[in-house]
């Protein structure tokens, strides 16, 4: 039998064994509280969790508009059914104007169960909607992985902070660039879900370290912020410092292997003299990067003269590296294929990604994560961004130009950087291009990643418009990782959503991960849009992206990226 709880206000105990053997026969099994007192119907409907109240209309002191009235101011949501033996239709329609669900007579009881397990079914159905808009504006601000703020709420925090220190000189905030120091050899060694369980463990000692003037975000893959307010900056070295033991005290296990985990720290005053929130990060950066360069797991602060020092280094290391890689031809292109959902290899739709890495001279690959934040730095992506489309162009043109060489529906996805986007002549370049190499608009879809156009989104606008005007293609990647909003489905006009890896890889394993995977996969669809699911690694999670309608799949469960 179902157990179901019910506040009753009746002042009838015959008729309550009446509900209750009404009740029992249909299956229930009742726990029914009967009151009679306002006061304490106001008070047990907030203490206790109930499914229904049922409310008699005419009591000796009251209605059963005074017992909706009572249960409104104190916000109770839960379902109330009248039961009355009198009631006429004008008070039965102001009741239900009033808030209850339905009304029914005593001497006819034949709708009650029909009418319980209605409201039941539809408080399922309320309670499930509010869970995922909960869950869609906890992602909307915190990382999922760690629970942190994540970058887009550290922004919007960091924005808030310059302007009010404009405003107020007394105002004292630093801020903490913490990049840690072996996670790397972590993630090598034993693997994502090892490194993803230590972002996890590492995210604890911050919020841990913190008292209530602090906040800290994780703004990168093992890249942290701290805010501190009403600190100095001798303040926040002590406290740097404090973090920094911290870190040193605590040894990551998994499995068989033990690691000492180590971070570097770069501080940054944050004043009046700093206009944008591009120009604090880029010194408690190079603050963090001259912490490394010391012999890392120590803090530095950020002072004028490194701004010199920092630009030296950077034009020796990155800038003519990049360069010098872009004239000499060494990057490489490598591609891999987004498959239809159900895969079938004779029949499935095969698209492709092309995916950029950088050749040394030994023959080794340096995969992207290592120099795109340099490249960004240093203002480097437009050029590489042109390196990828001309030979991504070249390539398509020589092995897939003619019709009869695509024997399946074709696509190439190609990236693209916020810079470029910005860049007024990048789209005619890439159309010049186009038509250069005889390539079909309708073989490429640009990328961008959600946070990127949200970063600009007029320009993120007019460049997808622009392409798609031309007969291309346009997909957001990595959808989720940020979530600013839903909404921004509305105002993009793209024709693919790829949902981030992050959520699909761990989906059979955590329901939250297969909710937000699941509602993107839908909202998708209501606008009329092509879902992607990123890092698919196994059958069983193709399994529950068939499930689930979800369109295309990627991922090392699929095929890894190979050679152009």
């Amino acid at each position: 039998m179902k157990e179901i709880r019910i506040l009753l206000i009746e002042d009838s105990a015959d008729d309550e064994i009446l509900l209750r053997l009404k009740l029992e026969k249909s299956g229930f099994k009742p726990d029914i509280t009967r009151l009679i007192d306002l006061e304490e119907i106001k008070n047990l409907a907030v203490k206790k969790s109930w499914d229904i109240i049922i409310t008699d209309h005419k009591l000796p002191n009251f209605s059963s508009l005074d017992v909706i009235k009572t249960l409104e101011e104190v916000k109770v949501d839960i379902p109330i059914i009248i039961v009355s033996g009198l009631i006429t239709e004008d008070d039965a329609v102001d009741a239900m104007r009033a808030g209850a669900k339905d009304y029914i007579m005593k001497d006819n009881l034949t709708r009650l169960t029909p009418v319980i397990e209605r409201e039941l079914r539809e408080t399922d159905s309320r309670n499930a909607r509010k869970m995922a808009e909960e869950a869609v504006y906890y992602m909307a601000f915190h990382d999922p992985l760690t629970g942190l703020a994540n970058r887009y709420e550290f922004e919007s925090k960091l924005i808030k902070i310059l302007d009010t220190v404009k405003s107020d000189i007394e105002a004292k905030y630093c801020l903490l660039y913490i990049d840690l120091d072996q996670f790397k050899v972590v993630n090598d060694t034993c693997g994502h879900p090892a490194g993803d369980d230590l972002l996890r463990q590492v995210s604890v000692i911050l919020s841990q370290s913190l008292k209530k003037d602090g906040f800290a975000a994780r703004i990168g893959g093992d890249e942290f912020t701290i805010i501190l307010e009403n600190y100095t900056l001798e303040q926040a070295g002590e406290f740097a410092q404090m973090l920094l033991r911290n870190l040193a005290e605590f040894r990551f296990n998994w499995m068989d292997k033990i690691f000492i985990i180590g971070g570097s720290i770069g501080i940054v005053k944050i004043s009046s003299k700093i206009a944008t929130m591009n120009e604090i990060l880029s010194m408690a950066d190079m603050a963090c990067y001259a912490a490394k360069e010391a012999g890392r797991n120590r803090f530095h602060v950020y002072i004028d003269d490194d701004r010199q020092m920092t630009f030296r280094m950077q034009e020796m290391q990155w800038f003519s590296r990049l360069n010098e890689s872009i004239e000499l031809d060494q990057f490489t292109l490598f591609k891999q294929p987004i498959v239809s959902v159900p895969y079938d290899k004779e029949t499935s739709v095969l698209f492709y990604e092309f995916l950029l890495r950088l050749k040394t001279t030994n023959g080794n690959l340096i995969m992207p994560d290592v120099f795109m934040r340099a490249a960004e730095r240093y203002n480097m992506m437009p050029s590489l961004d042109r390196w990828v489309v001309e030979n991504a162009f070249r390539y398509i043109s020589k092995n897939f130009g003619s019709r009869e060489t695509r024997k399946q529906e074709t696509r190439f996805f190609i990236n693209l950087s916020g810079a470029s986007m910005s860049d007024n002549h990048f789209a005619d370049f890439t159309f010049q291009k186009m038509k250069q190499y005889g390539i079909e608009p309708s073989l490429i879809c640009f990328e961008i990643t959600e946070t990127v156009a949200i970063s600009d989104f007029k320009k993120a606008v007019e460049f997808i418009k622009e392409v798609r005007s031309r007969g291309s293609y346009f997909a957001l990647d990595d959808f989720g990782s940020g979530m600013s909003s839903f909404s921004y489905l509305k105002n993009f006009t793209v024709d693919y959503v790829k949902i981030d890896g992050s959520f699909v890889r761990d989906m059979k394993d955590d329901p939250l991960d297969y909710a937000i995977v699941e509602s993107i996969n839908k909202i998708a669809h209501i606008v009329g849009l092509k879902t992607i699911a990123e890092f698919v690694e196994d059958l069983s999670t193709m399994e529950i992206l068939e499930k689930l309608g979800i369109d295309y799949a990627q991922g090392f469960g699929i095929a890894r990226p190979h050679s152009t």
